[in-house]
């Protein structure tokens, strides 16, 4: 019961499991693995509106790269970019049920866990730690080796090296 459009392609050694769905121009590196349910490359919730009050769709142009040893967990969405496209990096392992907005780039080695939702454009640098139940804001960058808590709720930029929870997320720390 999987889809996969004819603009995919798919490395060496993937696992893609049941119901899963992969439309668009999509590379996935050698050594992935998708969990059930998950959908990637289709359009991200863009809108704008136009002088007469109206909600306009914002074309999706851009496709999702994934690199090599990745791991998506089960009923995830990766929309895929609208220029550009969207791109997680090698190692980069993303828990259940989370959502990868349009543009994001998340870097090698890092983490998203259960949950987690990057806005539009986010980008997360190498090495990073998204804990379960984040939201991070759209167009902000989270600096390498940083360690964003659960729940909190990110509304803008986290320095590298840094660890940040709550309500808005506020530095609690260096990331040792």
């Amino acid at each position: 019961n999987c889809f996969i459009g004819k603009d995919v392609s798919i490395g060496n050694d993937v696992v893609i499991k049941n119901n899963v769905s992969i439309e668009g121009k999509v590379i996935i590196g050698n050594n992935t693995i998708i969990h059930s349910g998950v959908v990637v490359g289709s359009d991200g919730y863009g809108y704008y509106q136009n002088e007469e009050g109206k909600n306009i769709k914002v074309p999706h142009y851009g496709g999702v790269v994934i690199g090599q040893n990745v791991e998506i967990g089960a009923n995830t969405c990766i929309d895929r970019g609208t220029l550009d496209d969207t791109i997680i990096g090698n190692n980069v392992k993303i828990d259940n049920l989370c959502h990868i907005g349009h543009n994001c780039i998340i870097k090698d080695n890092s983490s998203i866990v259960a949950l987690s939702m990057l806005g539009g454009s986010a980008i997360i640098e190498e090495n990073s730690y998204i804990a379960p139940g984040v939201m991070i804001k759209n167009q902000l960058k989270i600096g390498e080796n940083s360690l964003i808590g659960i729940g909190a709720v990110v509304i803008k930029d986290v320095e590298k090296n840094k660890v940040v929870a709550g309500v808005p997320a506020k530095v609690i720390r260096e990331n040792l």
